[in-house]
């Protein structure tokens, strides 16, 4: 149990040292008046297009009960701007500890028992694709490579190893809907060859201020090991160059009990 203590105590350092961090930039924008503040809403996924960024920059923390994720990823346009339709590249690295249980045979056993597995997982992605814009909708389609690095502390009888890495194609769609000048929906959907894995998010804001939004989600992932089913809330700061999303809610996998999640994301555009 002192690898489940460790991670918790990590989970919720780098969940608090993140949710610190991010507020603290949000007031500082919000504080620190900038040469363009007008009220043209020009940003699609945000409030204002206060500077002509050409990239975004984010950062994501997720904490279960049995498992901790670090995410990080660059989204670029080559030829135009955030805010223009156009060419976009994507680089995304992660990384995530884990804990699993599997059924294990021996003379003892007949019947099989429980084991706990430990390990970690290293992720990449490497990634074009195109953005377009249709009236109020914002539109996003990726292909790519995506690569895993997979390490496993005991020996897991079902997959045979302790140690893999692999490599296979990735698809990713994502769609942004203004509904009104107060509410907006979006939907991210990923899929890859690898272990046949997918990952589908929707999301409903109400915006009670023209930074501010806030409503529930929809979570759910799966590859050939199982699935995983997540219900919360999150709110989210937007400025059209800061963008700060903290989210919670309950989460549930196959053959578990329900348990709790909660997230929180970083972006800057430059």
């Amino acid at each position: 149990m002192r690898w489940a203590g460790g991670i918790w105590q990590r989970q919720i350092a780098t969940l608090c040292v993140a949710l610190v961090l991010s507020l603290a930039a949000a007031i500082e924008v919000r504080a620190t008046p900038l040469a363009d503040d007008d009220d043209d809403d020009g940003w699609s996924e945000g409030t204002d297009a206060r500077a002509n960024a050409a990239k975004e920059s984010w950062a994501h923390e997720f904490a279960a009960r049995k498992s901790w994720t670090a995410m990080h990823g660059t989204t670029w346009a080559p030829s135009t701007n955030l805010q223009q339709d156009g060419l976009r590249l994507r680089l995304v690295t992660g990384y995530t500890a884990h804990r699993y249980t599997s059924r294990q045979y021996d003379r003892t056993t007949p019947d099989g028992r429980e084991v706990e597995h430990r390990g970690i997982r290293k992720v990449g992605d490497v990634l074009a694709g195109y953005q377009w814009s249709v009236g109020a909708w914002t539109l996003k389609a990726f292909a790519g490579v995506h690569g895993r690095e997979t390490l496993i502390e005991t020996i897991d009888h079902e997959t045979k190893r302790t140690k893999a890495k692999t490599y296979g194609a990735k698809a990713v769609f994502e769609s942004w809907f203004n509904i009104s000048d107060k509410a907006w929906a979006s939907a991210d959907l990923s899929a890859t060859a690898v272990d046949r894995a997918y990952s589908g998010r929707l999301r409903v804001g109400w915006k009670p201020h023209a930074d501010w939004s806030l409503g529930p989600e929809v979570h759910a992932i799966g590859n050939v090991n199982g699935t995983t089913q997540r219900l919360g809330a999150f709110v989210r700061f937007d400025d059209g160059v800061h963008e700060v999303s903290a989210s919670a809610g309950y989460d549930r996998s196959d053959g578990q009990q329900v348990a709790p999640y909660a997230a929180i994301q970083y972006m800057y555009r430059f």
